[in-house]
């Protein structure tokens, strides 16, 4: 019975540290198209954790070294592996809902909401548009860049 209590306790700390994507990450709210500015999550940063650790969750639930006979930890890692999967999943289509209207947004607002060439960033004779905006390719002394 031990065991089970162990696994349970570990399971349910698991699960409780799961779901960052689906607590942290914002899509743009439904009535977005009515609305002059709105906030959402345009970083990807937590649910590419999320799936990164996900993915690891899945690969040692394959290839650990699970000794005890009904392969427990194995499952639990498993099952763990896909709730952070669904969790990154869910907010990478929050994110790219919330840039999607974001860009909307943009382009709604024509000229008052670009943003001014003083805003753009000048990084070792680089030009980078703000955070957010559309990049396009630029020339930067006589040589065409790539957009990123």
């Amino acid at each position: 019975m031990r065991p089970l209590i162990r696994v349970g306790v570990i399971l349910g700390a698991c699960l409780w540290l799961a779901g960052c994507s689906l607590v942290f990450v914002n899509g743009p709210p439904e009535t977005h198209l009515a609305m002059d500015q709105f906030s959402c999550t345009e970083n990807r940063a937590l649910p590419i954790i999320e799936g990164t650790y996900g993915g690891l969750l899945v690969l040692g639930a394959f290839t650990g070294d699970d000794k005890s006979s009904d392969h427990t930890y194995s499952i639990v890692a498993g099952i763990l592996g896909a709730v952070h999967g669904f969790a990154a999943i869910t907010g990478f289509r929050r994110v790219s809902r919330c840039r999607d209207a974001k860009e909307l947004l943009r382009e709604r607002l024509g000229n008052a909401g670009a943003v001014a060439p003083a805003a753009q960033r000048l990084v070792g004779g680089w030009t980078f548009p703000p955070a957010g905006r559309r990049r396009e390719a630029l020339v930067v002394g006589g040589c065409a860049s790539s957009p990123f």
